[in-house]
């Protein structure tokens, strides 16, 4: 699997319901798992300002999604809703998704890190 730092998607456009399953494949164009999403990967841009990608994935592959991701957390009920957002702490490691309802966020995933504007 490449490093998604390089420019690339790691996935491609993908429907929403991919959000909630396991997007590993062992090459890109292998079948993916497609078992139930217990973890979210973020990918983050190379000076780590941005959200680059974001993946999910089954139990049984989140060793190979820690491998070429940024950060990992367990999947929630909020992870990839129209409107979450995905943040992350570089100095603990912890990363994490929210809604924002605030008004006239328009529904569409964004990201951004903690501390560098928006909720966190």
């Amino acid at each position: 699997m490449s490093d998604p730092r390089d420019g690339r998607s790691l996935h491609g456009h993908q429907p929403e319901s991919a959000n909630w399953s396991c997007l590993f494949a062992p090459r890109p164009e292998d079948q993916r798992c497609g078992k139930p999403a217990t973890w979210h990967g973020l990918i983050l841009t190379w000076d780590a300002s941005a959200l680059r990608d974001v993946t999910a994935c089954c139990d049984g592959h989140v060793a190979n999604m820690r491998a070429v991701v940024d950060f990992t957390h367990a999947m929630e009920s909020v992870c990839g809703l129209p409107g979450s957002m995905c943040h992350w702490d570089g100095s603990t490691g912890a990363s994490w998704c929210e809604l924002d309802w605030s008004p006239g966020v328009a529904l569409a995933a964004e990201a951004v890190p903690a501390g560098m504007g928006g909720a966190s």
